[in-house]
């Protein structure tokens, strides 16, 4: 089983992140959890980090304002500082259209695509048994 440190939650619903925080840290996955609410607060926070670095985001897609995930992906190099080379990063969203999934798919930065809400099975499936 994959254990982080320190995980990253970039998603505006502040019920999500909580039920995300929640099944997280219960799960023994992650030790700690920090959850932003904006692509803009991210970018502030991730630019003046200090380490520990988070090793591990959960970045949602949509936004109510003009950047989103995909802004974050795009712009991966100028966000995230290098020493956070190795962060895995998790497409977190209620998105069920199937281009969102296949480019999520075939986006080469994502260590996986989980539908909201991330609870224990979804937890077990992507962290505690992954598939080889």
């Amino acid at each position: 089983m994959k254990k982080y440190k320190l995980a990253l939650i970039i998603d505006d619903d502040k019920v999500s992140n909580l039920i995300a925080e929640n099944a997280l840290q219960t799960s023994g996955v992650v030790e700690k959890v920090i959850s932003v609410l904006s692509i803009e607060e991210s970018i502030t926070f991730l630019q003046k980090l200090d380490a520990p670095y988070p090793d591990v985001i959960f970045l949602d897609l949509n936004f109510p304002t003009k950047l989103n995930g995909w802004y974050f992906l795009e712009n991966l190099a100028q966000i995230i500082p290098s020493k956070m080379q190795s962060v895995d990063i998790y497409m977190f969203t209620s998105s069920i259209s199937k281009k969102d999934i296949e480019r999520a798919m075939n986006t080469q930065q994502l260590a996986g695509f989980i539908s909201k809400p991330l609870n224990q099975a979804k937890i077990m499936e992507f962290f505690l048994n992954p598939k080889s």
